[in-house]
């Protein structure tokens, strides 16, 4: 009676194994299923993310910088610039200046910066949000510092992880858009300024957004996010049942 009982047992326990295996599969095959088909988004915000390796422009690094992907006839960047003046009012003395700029870099479109103050860019916290009816400049300087007076700022000190917010005018649908360029601003030596640029981002359907503001993450990469949970949870609950079964 008892060995009949143990086969039974047996079998229960081997039948109960192939239950729970076939699930973990299936588990993990709509995780992989899920991670393999394409993620698409339905975000207006088009996003592009240079923190991995930013990119300084500037007398310590490139001299230009134009924003790739824009849609339309539209092309915007930093660049350097460097200038004389002549004192006044007898031009005796020469101060020279190194200004790096954002501004339209040509294209049939034009592009350029919101908001100015004093002559410079106005650099805005994350979240902010600038009326798409604030002025709008072609050449703005976003650092400017003297070279004879041994790297003396004449505009905004040095700031990090700051916001400009920009727009351009959309060629390829006849209607403007706006986006912000996250950077950060170095003064005070020689070799400055350099600006320092982490990401770009516009929003396609002419809203402006908030300053830092990336796309949300699409509806199908949220489903692969909560499989490869559920088969993660799958595995750890397999393992428990195989280690009963064992100890059965």
């Amino acid at each position: 009676m008892k060995e009949r009982d143990a086969e039974v047992s047996s079998k229960v326990n081997s039948k109960s194994g192939i239950a729970d295996s076939s699930k973990l599969v299936s588990l993990l095959a709509l995780a992989a299923g899920a991670v393999a088909m394409p993620q698409t988004s339905h975000a207006d915000i088009i996003y592009t993310d240079l923190s991995a390796s930013p990119v300084v422009v500037g007398f310590g690094g490139t001299n230009q910088f134009t924003f790739s992907g824009l849609p339309g006839g539209a092309q915007f960047g930093f660049q350097t610039r460097a200038t004389s003046r002549k004192t006044q009012p007898y031009g005796a003395f020469t101060i020279r200046y190194h200004t790096v700029s954002v501004a339209q870099m040509g294209g049939t479109a034009q592009a350029g910066l919101l908001e100015k103050a004093n002559g410079f860019a106005v650099p805005e916290p994350k979240s902010a949000v600038v009326s798409p009816g604030a002025s709008f400049y072609l050449n703005v300087p976003v650092g400017t510092q003297s070279i004879t007076y041994s790297g003396h700022p004449h505009g905004p000190n040095s700031y990090n992880h700051e916001y400009l917010a920009w727009g351009f005018y959309d060629t390829a649908q006849s209607a403007n858009r706006f986006g912000w360029v996250e950077i950060g601003l170095s003064v005070g030596s020689t070799n400055d300024p350099n600006v320092t640029v982490y990401g770009y981002a516009y929003d396609n359907q002419g809203n402006p957004i908030p300053m830092g503001q990336v796309p949300e993450p699409a509806p199908m990469g949220i489903l692969a996010l909560g499989a490869l949970a559920l088969g993660a949870k799958g595995v750890r609950v397999w393992r428990c049942n195989r280690a009963a079964v064992c100890k059965s």
